[in-house]
This record gives C-alpha cells, sequence and structure tokens, in this order.
C-alpha cells in the first residue's frame, strides 16, 4: 500500500514530538539544546528536522528534561 504509514514511523514522529514538547515546555531554545549534546542550534535543527538523532542524544535531553527513555523490543 502506497504512503502506508508503519508503526515504527509513528512511533519515530512521536518521539520527535514528544522531546521538541518538552523543549518548549521547560523553555530550553534550540541552542541550549544543542549544547546539551555538543553541537550548536543549527545542527541541533537540522537533527531534528530530520530525525536523525542517535540514541545517546535522545537520552541526554531527556535527563535534561526529566523525561524517561524506554527502548521495547516487539515480536
Amino acid at each position: 500500500m502506497r504512503g502506508a504509514v508503519t508503526y515504527a514511523q509513528q512511533n519515530e514522529d512521536r518521539l520527535y514530538r514528544d522531546i521538541e514538547n518538552a523543549r518548549r515546555l521547560y523553555g530550553y531554545t534550540q541552542e541550549r539544546a544543542g549544547q546539551i549534546i555538543g553541537i550548536g542550534q543549527a545542527g541541533y535543527s537540522r537533527l531534528i528536522s530530520n530525525k536523525r538523532l542517535d540514541i545517546k542524544e535522545f537520552c541526554e535531553l531527556a535527563e535534561e528534561y526529566g523525561l524517561e527513555v524506554k527502548l521495547c523490543a516487539r515480536f
């Protein structure tokens, strides 16, 4: 089925929305979020818009925002 969105894609979209919502909720700028993971604002913006954060970066941001990242295998 062309154009169908998989469960993994929906989950990925939700993760990126959640991490950006948390950033805004806690009043962090993209510049500050980038500093947390060791990059500048432009790099952070690019990673978010292209959905290219790695799990280490997700975990660092989540910890800063008081969130928890859980990874679950689906079988």
